[in-house]
């Protein structure tokens, strides 16, 4: 089963939800139904939504509070859903609406910065 990798992470609040914004990296095979994301990296306790940016809403790191994030991070080609369960969750990758990247794809080179809403 493959696990994304996750780094340059910030992290804030909304609404009563804590709000995590990690660069994530697929990972080197992908599992059918979704490759599972390191809840306890990010600082949470379980997920309750993704969403992909345009722009940064929160933390220091590069790109700044508020600036475009760079088509390289946010234009694949991929589609990334939340699939799994809140304590146990997974990105599912798409190469079209309705068919999912193959088992053992290497997505090592998908980049996408994600936020992660959860407890």
């Amino acid at each position: 089963m493959g696990t994304v990798a996750v780094s340059s992470i910030t992290q804030g609040v909304q609404n009563n939800k804590r709000v995590v914004e990690a660069v994530v990296t697929g990972s080197g095979s992908y599992a059918t139904g979704g490759d599972t994301i390191p809840v306890t990296t990010l600082g949470l306790r379980q997920i309750d939504a993704i969403e992909l940016p345009s722009h940064r809403s929160n933390g220091a790191s590069a790109p700044a509070v508020g600036a475009a994030i760079e088509d390289t991070e946010a234009q694949t080609g991929k589609t990334v859903q939340l699939g799994g369960t809140v304590l146990i969750p997974k990105l599912k990758y798409y190469d079209t609406a309705d068919t999912e990247e193959t088992a053992e794809a290497d997505l090592s080179t998908i980049i996408h910065v994600v936020r992660f809403i959860g407890t």
